[in-house]
C-alpha cells in the first residue's frame, strides 16, 4: 500500500479479479473435459487475469 491507501481503495479491483479468476477455473475445468485445444485456450485466458 501506498500512504493513505487503504483495503478499501482496493476492494473493487479485487473482487473483479477474484470473479474473473472464478470464471477462469470453470472454463478449465470445463475445457479439462473437451479437447486440448479448449484447454490450452482457458489456460491462457487464466494466466492472463492473473498477471494483469
Amino acid at each position: 500500500e501506498q500512504d493513505g491507501e487503504t483495503f478499501a481503495d482496493h476492494r473493487e479491483a479485487i473482487l473483479k479479479t477474484a470473479k474473473a479468476l472464478v470464471e477462469d477455473t470453470k472454463t478449465l475445468v470445463a475445457g479439462a473435459a473437451s479437447s486440448q485445444e479448449q484447454l490450452a485456450s482457458a489456460a491462457q485466458a487464466a494466466v492472463r487475469t492473473i498477471t494483469k
